[in-house]
């Protein structure tokens, strides 16, 4: 992620100004012209073609710039998330860790099942290769 402007935006720039400098250009030849209402038709069908060409080819180009901007943000924020969920599941682990098996007031098939709990809750926070078949 550089700071540096992508190949399309100049490229967008770059057909843009062509496009002015044409623009410019034919109005020019067309004030200056001795019998500008000859060929005003055929310039303005020319012109009119290069300006639909050139509009299409910077919209491509921006819109694709706007679209990886957006597929970068995302890529960010399914990183960002990722490690938030991998943090979680490492302090859900370490509580799991610090249960007390064993309470005073409670008997031992209250033990075994508060066990089997812990042992499931690991599986499912730390899943094996068997269990992703």
């Amino acid at each position: 992620m550089t700071d540096q402007p992508s190949y399309r935006l100049v490229a967008a720039a770059a057909i843009l100004i062509v496009y002015f400098i044409v623009a410019g250009t034919l109005l020019y030849f067309i004030i200056n012209v001795t019998h500008p209402d000859a060929t005003w038709n055929q310039v303005s069908v020319i012109f009119n073609a290069i300006g639909a060409l050139t509009t299409t080819a910077a919209g491509v180009l921006f819109g694709a710039e706007v679209q990886q901007a957006n597929v970068r943000s995302a890529v960010h924020d399914s990183q960002a998330h990722a490690a938030e969920t991998e943090r979680k599941a490492q302090a859900m682990l370490q509580a799991l860790d610090h249960l007390d098996p064993t309470t005073a007031a409670a008997g031992a098939s209250a033990a075994d099942g508060a066990a089997q709990a812990r042992a499931v809750l690991r599986r499912a926070l730390r899943p094996t290769p068997a269990d992703a078949i």
